[in-house]
């Protein structure tokens, strides 16, 4: 992966969670330290990579977040319909128990 691409999500990010420091591109021996090494590119296009890279991943945070909101809200509704069958169960177990008195 070109350390100045956008990520695209099929490869892992550098400096991403469980990432120990020397698999971060600062403390990688080939990462571009600086616009003064070979290949860094002018300090524009560095900024327009790094804001493309800024956009992808504040977008796949912002699906992450949503996902986990939507899981959350899916258990929420679940566990209120058990909760709805259990005592409807409950009650048509009694019916007969009621009939009988």
């Amino acid at each position: 992966m070109n350390a100045n691409a956008p990520h695209d999500g099929s490869e892992p990010v550098h400096g991403g969670p469980g990432a120990s420091p020397s698999d971060t591109p600062e403390h990688t021996p080939n990462a571009t330290a600086g616009p003064s090494e070979a290949g860094a590119g002018s300090p524009e296009q560095r900024l327009a990579d790094l804001e493309s890279r800024l956009a992808s991943m504040s977008d796949a945070y912002l699906r992450a977040k949503a996902e986990s909101e939507n899981v959350r809200r899916r258990a929420d509704e679940e566990t209120a319909k058990v909760r709805k069958f259990a005592v409807e169960g409950f009650a048509e177990s009694m019916l007969p128990v009621k009939d009988s008195l």
